[in-house]
């Protein structure tokens, strides 16, 4: 599965502030907002355990993330951390939310919101305006707050407060928090997730006084202190700035160079990284800074300089505020141990692609997938091909893979990537099980070609999503890597149905909306072979506070981009292909109108 780092996700690794949209191959010409009614306010949904945690009674309605100047909520004094649960006599429901109880109204009427903060019930009255009215605020880089941390993952972690790690020179590290505190509260707002902490951050202002509640071996404690802004972290010269009204080309962006697959939270526990949320590097682009600085497959990044990959900030959102030419170090792990790995970043004009070859001239072990007896969890089972480079070396039928050329097989996709990063003639050394003892082969792999006996084929015709071949005995061949060919993928849009919606919800707690009050032109999607990925592209007529997701078909948030005051035309490249065919889920949110697309 390859991943050309160039995807945009959004920053949630305390970047600070919000409604900063970062920008990419957009027109930023401003429409002229619906005359719709408007109450001012972004916000996010809670899961049950969320609200349950908080004290709502009901979990369907709206968490406030912040308040849009000049709007009705603004003047009714509603805040970030208030709740809304309903507005005149209709409360929010599981098909119902908040945006769709407010398209009912015009501006100019007349409405009762029903809230809660701090445990207490209160309602406000409010004359709905227009989002035409509403005043967004552009916060300098200057006065953005940082505090410095960055989420950690920890199986079986208690329940109470967010685990972090601390940025060098930060305001988290100057008021005495240390990695692996787990942060309950910041001005006492009570954290659950990330999400919070990016709204209570969001909130503050460079100079500010921030009091962070925290646990630390079990005892509670508070740390406070000025909050600092970025650019007292780093040197002005360092941050790249952007806003809505100034954006570069892609070209213009810093370019690692790598193509990297996510892992999910049990793979990465079982290779040891406690972090879950990196790249997990699958192959590199000759020429690029990735291969001069000598990053390796099988490499698993998980930050760049101060900045740590988390749940919502995934590698690419991080390089965006590099350009091409910064210094940087990027933090990874190789075989257990972490590495720093200091490295110039180019631009995509530098790189080279691997020259496409012959694919009977593809390296080819010869295993297959097998059925194993006993419950052992080590390593993978394999049957061997006939005249393979597997037999050839002594594997044989129900041995147990545990590692190629010294890189741990914990799936299918690993034992891939590691035979696609050798060429023909190579040594492989292998290490594996068989009653239960460990031994170690190796040999020269041998091509395709040469273990199917077909010299006078033509490979270049062999359909490339074909990765696997059916032997007589139905089991599976693997034939180099694991990954469809992008050029052999298409992907559709259509409306969500009712059973996907209910079954997103029953299952995930995703609210996927299926009659939308968002206005929404020209969606498409397209394969994107030069840039290795799928195009996202549409028009939004309308302005307002934007934020575009999709989620997998397993509930997963895969690509999460927050736009800020966002109108006219979106366009990005979305690696929808690294997580196989299936269903995906889109869901682009303006303010309180949101639309769902699978």
């Amino acid at each position: 599965m390859k991943q050309l780092i160039l995807i945009l996700c959004s920053v949630a690794f305390m970047w600070p502030g919000q409604g900063t949209g970062q920008t990419q191959f957009r027109d930023l010409s401003i429409a002229p907002a619906a005359a719709t009614a408007f109450l001012g306010v972004q916000s996010n949904t809670v899961s049950r355990e969320k609200a349950k945690k908080l004290g709502f009674d009901n979990p369907y309605g709206s968490y406030v993330t912040s308040v849009i100047g000049n709007t009705a909520a603004e003047r009714a004094g509603i805040q970030p951390f208030d709740y809304i649960y309903r507005v005149d006599e209709r409360e929010t429901t599981q098909y119902h939310r908040l945006g769709d109880i407010l398209a009912d109204y015009e501006p100019g009427n007349k409405a009762r919101i029903f809230y809660q903060r701090n445990g207490i019930k209160r309602s406000a009255d409010v004359v709905l305006g227009t989002r035409e009215e509403a005043v967004y605020q552009k916060v300098g880089q200057s006065e953005k707050a940082f505090l410095g941390i960055s989420p950690v993952y920890e199986a079986g972690a208690s329940a109470d407060g967010i685990g972090v790690n601390i940025v060098e020179s930060s305001t988290a590290e100057a008021i005495g928090l240390q990695d692996g505190d787990r942060i309950t509260a910041i001005n006492g707002f009570p954290m659950i997730d990330w999400d919070d902490i990016t709204t209570a951050i969001g909130m503050l202002r460079a100079g500010a006084q921030v009091n962070v509640t925290y646990l630390r071996n079990g005892k509670s404690a508070m740390a406070s202190g000025a909050i600092k802004s970025l650019t007292t972290q780093r040197p002005r010269e360092e941050i790249v700035e952007k806003n809505v009204e100034s954006y570069r080309d892609s070209k213009d962006y810093a370019f690692l160079g790598i193509y990297s697959e996510g892992l999910d939270k049990e793979k990465a526990e079982k290779l040891g990284y406690d972090n879950p949320y990196g790249s997990y590097v699958t192959s590199v682009i000759r020429s690029s800074a990735a291969a001069k600085a000598d990053i390796r497959p099988f490499d698993y990044v998980y930050g760049v300089d101060e900045y740590r990959v988390g749940e919502n900030q995934q590698l690419t959102g991080i390089l965006k505020k590099y350009a091409p030419g910064d210094k940087a170090t990027i933090l990874l792990i190789r075989q257990g141990q972490k590495k720093e790995i200091p490295v110039v970043l180019g631009s995509r004009s530098d790189a080279e692609e691997k020259p496409s070859r012959n694919k009977c001239e593809d390296p080819f072990l010869g295993i297959t997938e097998h059925k194993s007896s006993g419950e052992n969890d080590r390593g993978i089972a394999i049957g061997i091909v006939d005249n393979s480079t597997a037999k050839e070396i002594g594997l044989q039928n129900g041995d147990r893979l545990l590692s190629i050329n010294g890189h741990r097989m914990v799936d299918w996709n690993d034992i891939g990537m590691a035979i696609d990063n050798l060429r023909v003639g190579e040594t492989i050394q292998v290490a594996y099980l068989r009653n239960g003892k460990e031994s170690k082969a190796s040999g020269p792999i041998k091509s395709y070609s040469a273990t199917k006996n077909c010299r006078d084929c033509d490979c270049d015709e062999l359909d490339q999503t074909f990765q696997f071949e059916i032997d007589p005995d139905f089991e599976l061949e693997l034939h180099h890597g694991a990954a469809p060919a992008l050029a052999d993928l298409t992907a559709q849009i259509s409306e969500v149905g009712a059973d996907d919606a209910q079954q997103m919800r029953n299952k995930y707690d995703l609210d996927l909306p299926q009659s939308s009050n968002l206005k929404l032109n020209a969606i498409r999607i397209a394969s994107n072979q030069l840039e290795g990925s799928f195009r996202l592209e549409f028009e939004l007529p309308q302005a307002g506070e934007t934020s575009v997701r999709i989620y997998s078909g397993s509930g997963r948030l895969i690509y999460d981009y927050d736009l800020g005051s966002f109108s006219g035309r979106f366009s990005d490249d979305v690696n929808l292909a690294q997580n196989g065919p299936g269903k995906y889920f889109l869901l682009v949110r303006q303010g309180n109108q949101r639309l769902a697309r699978k």
